[in-house]
């Protein structure tokens, strides 16, 4: 017991002084208690010696602990960092302070570093020998007010500030209250490899602390931090090149936390030149009159935005027609694009769109056609087309029947009429009229059963509505008791008018 030695001699509470390496054996030696006890049977007629430590306490700069004793003629202790390593029996004794003997005693040991691992060691002598006790314990952390910083964009700058080896990262939004830039320090890459950085270490810091700032767009003045902890991942390499970064900045009394998962600009760079957009999104706004169609490259690495005034607010679908961007110096007008509140994002940079059209049209299986040719205020040239169906596009209208009438006009043929919110008739073209579909047609054209183009009018009380096509379905039909239903397509807007009609005839 006596020769548990680490070669190391104690010089006072704050002048120990050892290789960095020594701090993992301290933690493994000291992972397991040794000689502690306060078993106070007899061994061969002599009371056995004991010691223990108990921890009380601990605050930024403090700890408190209890030692107990039995059997002791002399009770020492000694507090230093752990990272200073072990040390023996003899130093206890010889520099260690003095605790009360056989009966606890609450010791305290202040102006002790935050947030840092010490190695407690207390020595009890009697006639028969020494017995060793060791504990380790971390003092608090400092309690920081915590402010979380919020952006969206993060490019890298280039310019002749920072060498090949520097990773300035500009953190910042469209419309920015604070930006953030952090000074990386790398290997020369043309991206930032993955891994933490601080700006610890000094010379060799990774992160340089007297160029890293936080900056307010309203004049004061920047901040600058005492200390910076940042992680960059890449966690998804193989499927896209979104970095991770996360970063912990202190200053003063206030710990500033930054998370962005997101493309950095010029880092590296994305080819805008064959982008590929997937289906827009389109939200309506201020009442319906207007629309915010969004547009995302299908590999999510760019970003098209346009504010487009409506043809016609009361329809719940986007009208088509020619949308041009505008500056906005009049009123704006149905058709316009809202330059300034139109933008386009890649390679962490944004732009508000400064000219350019867009065509929508619609086809006969309501599949919309978008062709895009806009341009931003960066030059960039914003050039595609995209078809297909838009879910958020409702086209559907819905009437009314209340009251129905067939009559026989001659064989093969009847006439049918409908009242309600709107009015209908049409002559039937049949042998007779069975459950199934009767689609409006041209005489001329017509196989089997449909409804006589020449004889239908579907009309509102606002006035007629023109239909191109439809059909009617005979879905029951008894001796008492008939259900019809009808889709009926406008011909001079795209609406699909749809009804249905249950009763007596």
């Amino acid at each position: 017991m006596k020769n548990l030695i680490c070669g190391i001699k104690q010089r006072g509470l704050s002048a120990w002084v050892r290789k960095p390496q020594h701090f993992l054996h301290a933690l493994i030696m000291c992972a397991v208690i040794l000689f502690i006890g306060c078993d106070q049977s007899e061994v061969d007629g002599i009371k056995k010696l004991g010691v223990k430590i108990e921890i009380e306490a601990t605050s930024e700069s403090s700890i408190s602990f209890k030692i107990s004793s039995s059997n002791a003629t002399e009770v020492r202790y000694l507090v230093a960092k752990a990272s200073e390593g072990m040390c023996d029996a003899e130093e206890i004794l010889a520099d260690g302070l003095p605790s009360k003997v056989n009966q606890e005693y609450i010791a305290k040991v202040n102006n002790l570093d935050r947030n840092t691992p010490y190695l407690i060691a207390v020595a009890a002598k009697n006639n028969n020998g020494i017995e060793v006790a060791y504990d380790i314990v971390t003092t608090s952390s400092k309690r920081y007010d915590e402010v979380t910083l919020d952006f969206s964009l993060v490019r890298r700058l280039l310019n002749e500030s920072y060498s090949e080896t520097e990773f300035a990262l500009l953190f910042t939004d469209v419309d920015p209250e604070c930006e953030l830039t952090l000074v990386f320090n790398a290997e020369p890459n043309e991206i930032l490899p993955e891994g933490n950085y601080s700006t610890d270490g000094g010379f060799n810091a990774t992160i340089d602390a007297k160029r890293s700032f936080l900056s307010s767009t309203n004049g004061d003045e920047p901040i600058y931090f005492d200390k910076i902890d940042a992680k960059v991942q890449i966690p998804h390499r193989d499927i896209r090149d979104k970095y991770l970064i996360t970063a912990d900045m202190y200053a003063g009394d206030t710990l500033y936390t930054v998370v962005i998962y997101d493309y950095v600009g010029n880092m590296p760079v994305y080819d805008t030149s064959n982008m590929v957009f997937g289906y827009p999104v389109i939200r309506e706004k201020n009442q319906g009159k207007c629309a915010t169609i969004i547009f995302n490259t299908e590999d999510e690495k760019a970003t098209l935005v346009l504010e487009a005034y409506l043809y016609n607010p009361n329809r719940m679908y986007l009208m088509p027609g020619e949308y041009k961007i505008s500056s906005g110096e009049s009123d704006f007008v149905a058709g316009d694009i809202d330059a300034q509140s139109s933008w386009f994002i890649a390679n962490g940079y944004y732009g508000e769109l400064v000219s350019g059209v867009v065509n929508v049209s619609i086809d006969d299986d309501y599949n919309y056609n978008f062709v895009v040719d806009v341009e931003d205020e960066l030059g960039r040239i914003v050039k595609f087309e995209y078809s297909g169906f838009l879910p958020e596009m409702y086209f559907v209208d819905q009437f009314t029947l209340n009251s129905a009438a067939i009559s026989e006009v001659e064989s093969g043929r009847y006439r049918m009429e409908f009242g309600g919110s709107h009015n209908l008739s049409f002559e039937v073209c049949a042998e007779s009229l069975t459950e199934g579909s009767y689609p409006i047609a041209e005489a001329s054209e017509a196989q089997s059963q449909y409804i006589d183009k020449a004889t239908f009018s579907f009309s509102s009380p606002l006035g007629d509505i023109a239909i191109k096509r439809g059909e009617m379905r005979i879905l029951e039909i008894e001796e008492d008791f008939v259900e019809f239903s009808f889709e009926l397509h406008s011909q001079d807007d795209y609406c699909i008018w749809k009804g249905r009609y249950r009763g007596v005839i």
